[in-house]
């Protein structure tokens, strides 16, 4: 597995991204992936698998992110600690050249983190409503940025991955994370990558 991440993963990327870079042992940090302000802190936090690189210009980085959170059960054996994965997926972050105003969110499951005086905002989109909510802090923004067309793609990108997804647009970023419960660059010997 090590061997394929550092071999066969690592030239395909450097091949097909621009300035691609791939480092299977390391990830984001938990301050990047909070920074998503839709993913709540973690009890035991874990990334790999780093990627980097810029598409069309944009640059980007993203990991895949272990997030698990604490249990502890009372028996009358005395007490069982175990923690249960909530969050298995990538967490992408992408920088643009200019900034959004105010802070945006659409996302499948969940609410805004932070608190901040946000309106829950309807798009002209029935499936887009059906599928995600949207929270701004600018409901002109929100429009400004959620163009039929993106707002497409974003449906687009949610059905091709299962689980849940989000997106937050805070300062010049988009957060996207999938949870899929997938670790990404794992290899599945014989099947298809």
């Amino acid at each position: 597995n090590k061997r394929f991440k550092k071999e066969v993963i690592t030239s395909l990327l450097e091949e097909h991204v621009e300035n691609g870079y791939f480092d299977p042992d390391s990830g984001l940090s938990p301050s990047e992936v909070y920074a998503t302000e839709f993913i709540k802190r973690a009890d035991r936090f874990h990334s790999e698998d780093y990627l980097s690189g810029s598409i069309g210009g944009v640059k980007f980085s993203s990991s895949d992110v272990k997030l698990e959170e604490r249990h502890v059960q009372y028996t009358k054996n005395g007490t069982r600690t175990y923690y249960v994965t909530y969050f298995l997926g990538r967490v992408f972050i992408f920088d643009f050249n200019k900034s959004f105003d105010g802070y945006l969110y659409v996302l499948e499951k969940g609410r805004p983190l932070r608190r901040r005086k946000y309106d829950k905002i309807k798009l002209e989109s029935v499936e887009f409503n059906k599928r995600f909510k949207t929270y701004s802090t600018n409901e002109h923004s929100a429009f400004y940025v959620l163009t039929p067309h993106f707002m497409e793609s974003l449906l687009n990108l949610e059905q091709k991955n299962k689980g849940y997804i989000g997106f937050s647009f805070i300062e010049n970023k988009l957060y996207i994370g999938i949870n899929n419960f997938k670790d990404t660059f794992e290899l599945k010997l014989f099947r298809k990558l």
